[in-house]
């Protein structure tokens, strides 16, 4: 195919894959029959696999700062004297993901200071388990809430809709689990997804800065703590706060550019 430019001269387009020309797909014909049929068939650049690839990866909902990072992106160096603790989580995180079929749980990612790197961590984890082809999702406790608050404008068929897309999904990440004040209505949607994926062999990840003594002294449900404990690796994380950490490795990496 030729077209013009602007300067009215007839050029070739360039196409990155001269062999579907940027489609994904490659026209070839078939006789079936006595009769010559049309078919397509995914070309081997792998276009059309890079876009599953994008179209999964933006359905995981996972947060733009945390997409793409892989357990190489889990750094030791911001955690100072908690080093040893976060080389033992960063550890169980690869024996994890390479065992996953095997291990068969979820993980309860706790800790009380805020920026010790349990979502990033969770997130690493979702990242490396959607390599091996596992459908994943990132939500945390309150958009649950509200995702489930905001069907009822269509009624309960589509409030069963939400949960059955939590209960679905290969592997859930519940960020910030314990955040919101425990009530009837909120612990009975909480027990209902996590009971049916536990029901169903889906795999649960929590993050959260309570353990689960302090969940039991929150008040909630003694049947929800107990799908945790019996369906995850309840896995500690260390005081310090990498947060913290990183933005002061930024404020000197920042002056020392001001002083250049």
């Amino acid at each position: 195919m030729k077209i013009a430019n602007t300067s009215g001269k007839i050029t070739t387009p360039i196409y990155h894959c001269p062999k579907c020309r940027d489609t994904g797909f490659i026209q070839y014909w078939k006789e079936v029959d006595g009769l010559e049929y049309e078919f397509f068939r995914e070309c081997e650049c792998g276009l059309i696999e890079t876009k599953r690839e994008t179209a999964r990866k933006l359905d995981s909902n996972i947060p733009e700062k945390y997409r793409g990072l892989e357990l190489s992106d889990f750094k030791l160096d911001f955690y100072g004297d908690d080093r040893k603790i976060a080389t033992t989580i960063k550890s169980a995180f690869k024996g994890y993901i390479s065992d996953f079929m095997s291990v068969g749980k979820g993980l309860y990612l706790f800790g009380k200071t805020k920026g010790t790197g349990k979502t990033r961590g969770a997130c690493i984890v979702l990242n490396e388990l959607q390599k091996k082809g596992y459908s994943v999702k990132f939500t945390n406790s309150g958009q649950i809430l509200q995702d489930i608050k905001d069907s009822w404008s269509e009624r309960a068929a589509y409030e069963r809709t939400v949960i059955d897309d939590l209960r679905e999904i290969d592997i859930l990440l519940i960020d910030d689990f314990g955040v919101e004040k425990a009530n009837d209505w909120r612990q009975e949607q909480y027990y209902n997804i996590i009971n049916e994926r536990y029901m169903s062999k889906r795999v649960t990840i929590f993050t959260s800065n309570y353990d689960i003594g302090e969940l039991e002294n929150l008040n909630y449900d003694s049947r929800i703590i107990s799908r945790i404990k019996e369906s995850c690796i309840l896995l500690p994380f260390p005081g310090t706060s990498i947060r913290d950490e990183m933005a002061k490795q930024n404020q000197m990496e920042l002056r020392g550019l001001l002083t250049k």
